[in-house]
């Protein structure tokens, strides 16, 4: 396997995992907002086992967005260097960029959810 096609396994791995940890983060979202509407307050027990899966699912995602940014910036040097690029592999590098900014953005957002999870359910 060369360097592109192991590049982009590395990045579509990374792609998986995030989707997967986005799903399970939006269900944790789903059990925050019942909790928030409830009539009765949650325990302080059901507060802190929700904090601790919401947190290490927060947790989760700033790793695999890391690692998806480090994935790009791998992708942008390969494509940079004067090598062969085959047809179907070929991206424009400001397609590249641009897909680290909006997952720098994700991540910076997943850190602000922590806070707000931490003040609501600490």
């Amino acid at each position: 396997m060369d360097q592109l096609e192991l590049a982009w396994e590395t990045y579509e791995f990374h792609s998986i995992e995030l989707a997967k940890y986005e799903e399970l983060h939006l269900s944790n979202m789903k059990k925050l907002k019942i909790f928030k509407n409830k009539k009765v307050p949650p325990t302080e027990a059901q507060k802190a086992r929700l904090s601790k899966v919401m947190l290490r699912c927060c947790d989760n995602l700033i790793v695999h967005y890391k690692k998806q940014i480090d994935s790009i910036k791998e992708l942008i040097g390969i494509y940079s260097s004067e090598g062969e690029i085959p047809e179907s592999r070929e991206t424009d590098i400001q397609f590249l960029n641009e897909l680290i900014i909006i997952t720098a953005t994700l991540m910076e957002e997943m850190n602000l959810y922590k806070s707000e999870i931490n003040e609501f359910l600490n």
